[in-house]
């Protein structure tokens, strides 16, 4: 495996040829996820010439000054790309990429090196086509003049955002959530580089726990409402019935309260008369069919008295 200072910049080309460079751009395109990458002619002062290469395990991330920490030298299927294989390089975002961001660099033997990646396989190399365009080759017989890379120191980095390398999980040879750090080296006994960042704790976060507090008081007050609605829904319903109820009995407890003048009956004050005698002859009223208990009592016809007495 080479040995690659990470707080270098480097300049890469190919077939021993230093005055056409590896170039990547920022990340202009696709929403900000992705840019290109291609050979020109060297300027190692710009900063899509400069690389950094990156260890992680048994393999290197490659990122230029240009595309910043999140920007990765990776392949993508085109099927616009007449190499067999169709899988052309682009710069892609870390949080976008797939596992083709990880690279293996090996030596021919002769003080140049091949590149191979984790996506595609060691049957394929980074290939420089005629165009100045870059593809993944499974032309892999020596030689091969468009895979021969070389590396040239630049200038140090000592940038402390290039000094993390944060990516997601890529094949099962790779750690999930790549998170490697080497800082860079101080310029002063008082600066110190940033903690990497620290892997989130499992759990709930902290908007989580609010917002299901929230909802709980929220269905707690909803409840609250719900009962005191069906509380006074049938407070009301309930409402005319008793009133009635306290209504009738306070009439009838009036009524019993002062009970009726009784009813007087007088004698009438008129003179009495008797039925007028018939020469003291006597009659039987007729009779009747009406029983004796509902007849309307009469008085006998009256006679002269004749007083005994001398």
């Amino acid at each position: 495996m080479a040995n690659f200072d990470s707080n270098q910049w480097y300049q890469l080309y190919v077939n021993e040829d230093p005055d056409t460079s590896l170039y990547g751009s920022n990340l202009y395109d696709k929403n900000l996820t992705t840019g290109t990458v291609f050979f020109n002619s060297t300027h190692t002062d710009k900063p899509g010439y400069r690389w950094q290469i990156y260890s992680i395990d048994n393999t290197y991330v490659l990122r230029n000054q240009d595309g910043g920490p999140q920007g990765f030298l990776g392949t993508k299927y085109d099927a616009k790309e007449p190499t067999p294989g169709q899988t052309r390089g682009q710069m892609v975002r870390g949080n976008v990429s797939d596992a083709s961001v990880y690279w293996t660099i090996s030596p021919w033997g002769d003080g140049t090196f091949y590149l191979t990646n984790d996506q595609n396989g060691t049957e394929w190399h980074l290939l420089r086509k005629g165009n100045a365009g870059i593809a993944m080759s499974s032309n892999i017989t020596e030689p091969q003049d468009g895979q021969r890379f070389s590396f040239k120191t630049i200038t140090a980095i000592n940038d402390q955002k290039m000094s993390t390398v944060n990516l997601p999980t890529s094949t099962a040879t790779s750690p999930s959530s790549q998170t490697a750090t080497n800082p860079p080296p101080s310029t002063t006994p008082s600066s110190s580089p940033s903690p990497p960042p620290s892997p989130s704790s499992g759990g709930l976060s902290t908007g989580a726990k609010a917002g299901i507090g929230a909802g709980v008081g929220i269905a707690a007050l909803i409840a609250l409402v719900v009962i005191g609605l069906v509380f006074w829904r049938r407070r009301k319903r309930n409402a005319p019935y008793k009133g009635h109820t306290e209504l009738e009995s306070n009439d009838i407890s009036k009524q019993n309260a002062y009970p009726p003048d009784p009813i007087k009956y007088e004698m009438n004050s008129a003179a009495t008369h008797e039925m007028q005698g018939n020469d003291g002859a006597q009659h039987e009223l007729p009779t009747s069919n009406i029983p004796t208990q509902h007849q309307a009592p009469s008085e006998l016809p009256g006679s002269t008295v004749e007083n005994t007495r001398g």
